[in-house]
């Protein structure tokens, strides 16, 4: 499965962080994120600074991704 093709129990979310600018920005923000359940896949871009997951519908939110971004300590927002 990619970042393109969910089931009907995922949502993809996506979210810009213009603060993440480093390898250590990218294993923070990887840390945070995957400690939440529901969490199906994740990739995080350094060049376009989106972070894009693939999030199990019923367990977890998008405001939850933005959240553990947010408390990672990175200014963050949802995107289209």
């Amino acid at each position: 499965m990619t970042l393109t093709e969910t089931k009907v129990s995922q949502k993809i979310a996506k979210i810009k962080c213009e603060e993440m600018s480093c390898n250590s920005c990218k294993k923070h923000i990887t840390q945070a994120v995957t400690k939440l359940e529901g969490i199906e896949q994740l990739d995080v871009n350094l060049d376009t600074k989106i972070i894009t997951v693939i999030i199990n519908n019923e367990t977890t939110t998008e405001q939850d991704v933005l959240n553990a971004v947010t408390e990672a300590g990175y200014e963050a927002e949802l995107i289209q």
